[in-house]
């Protein structure tokens, strides 16, 4: 809120088996509107395309 964000992203760095060095990563999307929401541990380019249908929804 205080930075005025509509959407804050964030990685789960507290699982060494995924992010860096890994296809797997885990997110949580931090809306400014609604409430929060939690990924299951995907591949990456799964994130990616997650995070492209909530910004095309966003536009839309």
């Amino acid at each position: 809120m205080k930075k005025n964000c509509d959407w804050i992203i964030a990685n789960d760095i507290s699982d060494q088996t995924i992010g860096f060095g890994s296809d797997l990563n885990k997110i949580s999307i931090f809306y400014k509107d609604k409430p929060e929401e939690n990924f299951h541990r995907m591949k990456k380019s799964l994130v990616a395309e997650e995070i492209v249908k909530r910004v095309i929804q966003q536009i839309n």
